[in-house]
């Protein structure tokens, strides 16, 4: 007899937008705030255009494009440690020290050299080499990835992409606007 009428109750409470029913007031509410389509985000984060439904949700988005390593020396930042340490000890003030014979391409580390050898000028024992290493390597500018993602994520909004986010403090450009929340970050240590 009991859950005879708890059927009966069920659908009570409904989303003025979408219509979908709820057998208690609270998770109707929850939902027209956090959930529904039709409901307006109402935190919007201030360095890009991003927004949200929940406070929370805004700040894992800022804390996601903040938290890098960054190197002190040039606006580049990296996501993990043993990156950065990398990049300062091999690249960051560094001239290039190694050339291709076969055009006027040049690197700071040999294994981007042999990377762009591989891709450039088809040398089969060294493509073999490359993905063997596991490495992934855009196929336009032979920038090399260790996955998958962070190739595609490069070929999509970096690679032959041009800045669209401005800097409002220096000439500081960007393509991607995680970038650009690091660099004011770092740079003038203020959020817009």
């Amino acid at each position: 007899m009991l859950s005879v009428l708890i059927i009966e109750g069920m659908g009570d409470f409904r989303c003025k937008h979408c219509n979908k029913a709820y057998t208690r007031l609270g998770n109707m509410r929850r939902h027209e705030r956090y959930e529904c389509l039709g409901s307006l985000p109402r935190f919007r984060c201030s360095i890009c255009s991003h927004t949200s439904r929940r406070k929370h949700d805004l700040q894992r988005h800022i804390f996601c494009a903040l938290m890098k390593f960054y190197c002190d020396k040039c606006p580049k930042s990296y996501r993990f440690k043993k990156g950065l340490r990398r990049h300062e000890k091999y690249e960051c003030g560094m001239e290039a020290k190694f050339f291709c014979t076969e055009c006027p391409y040049k690197a700071k580390r040999s294994d981007n050299l042999s990377v762009h050898i591989a891709l450039r000028h088809d040398y089969p024992r060294m493509q073999k080499l490359v993905r063997c290493s596991q490495r992934f390597i855009c196929d336009i500018c032979s920038k090399v990835y260790r996955h998958q993602g962070n190739l595609n994520r490069h070929k999509k909004y970096e690679c032959g992409v041009e800045a669209k986010f401005y800097c409002d403090y220096c000439d500081y450009k960007a393509k991607r606007v995680d970038s650009l929340a690091s660099h004011i970050a770092l740079r003038h240590n203020s959020w817009k």
